[in-house]
């Protein structure tokens, strides 16, 4: 969805949603694949909520807080 509507809302070029696109990928790998390495849960969880905190850092400027 993220993606869709940077392309076509937000005019960005595909290029510069390859790390949307790479996350994106790897979530989906390991959402179809079960995850039964305790190590391997806690990484995906620790990436997920640090590229939220990056994505809400970044776009300060549509902050709603």
């Amino acid at each position: 969805m993220s993606i869709l509507f940077n392309y076509f809302f937000l005019r960005q070029s595909l290029f510069q949603q390859i790390p949307l696109v790479l996350f994106l990928s790897v979530m989906l790998y390991t959402a179809v694949k079960k995850v039964e390495n305790e190590m391997l849960h806690k990484g995906i969880a620790i990436s997920i909520i640090s590229a939220s905190l990056v994505s809400v850092i970044q776009e300060e400027n549509i902050w709603i807080i």
